[in-house]
């Protein structure tokens, strides 16, 4: 399908198998920030004080902005903590393909006064 409609050269040795798991673990990471935002905002949660920090944080600096508002995304760092999908050379031709056949989108943001690299899940 999809995957076959790609150059080869960008196809490398990736198999349809190695995309679905990292999609899966994109996805995840996408819900995971989208959960702690809605915890920070419940009146009755349980956060400890660097997650509500962490969550006000990601709020203000990239959730509320034009275009990810709405939208699952996820950071550049939560890449590191994956297993199917790392920021190595097979995580970044991962994220080549799938931005090629528009599953993703890349956003430059502000996050503690440093430029974040935002994904957006399409």
């Amino acid at each position: 399908g999809e995957l076959n409609s790609l150059s080869s050269y960008m196809r490398g040795r990736l198999t349809l198998d190695k995309v679905n798991a990292a999609l899966d673990e994109l996805a995840s990471c996408a819900e995971a920030n989208h959960r702690l935002m809605a915890a920070a905002r419940a009146s009755n949660s349980k956060l400890s004080g660097a997650d509500r920090k962490r969550a006000t944080e990601l709020y203000h600096c990239i959730a509320s902005k034009e275009g990810i508002k709405g939208r699952f995304w996820f950071l550049d760092s939560d890449l590191r903590e994956g297993a199917s999908i790392r920021p190595d050379k097979t995580g970044k031709a991962i994220l080549m393909m799938l931005r090629h056949l528009k599953r993703l989108e890349e956003v430059r943001c502000s996050l503690d006064g440093s430029s974040a690299v935002v994904y957006l899940l399409c």
